[in-house]
């Protein structure tokens, strides 16, 4: 730690400081992408591809067909 430190004339507390910080960013990021994971499980339990609410398709029908290409 002392050697990066004078290397790069920086103290050893700014260095832990940095090494903090960039731990805390991927701790956060772990933590999304877990909840992302579990977010897509639960979803793809809840709604299969395959079957969709008959009203969702009669609303997105109506939606669109006004619509000029």
């Amino acid at each position: 730690m002392v050697a990066v430190a004078d290397e790069e004339s920086r103290t050893i507390s700014e260095l832990f400081r940095e090494a903090f910080r960039t731990y805390r960013v991927e701790r956060v990021q772990r933590k999304l992408m877990a909840t992302r994971r579990i977010t897509a499980e639960r979803a793809s339990l809840q709604w299969p591809e395959d079957e969709t609410d008959p009203a969702v398709d009669e609303m997105s029908g109506k939606q669109f067909s006004g619509r000029r290409l």
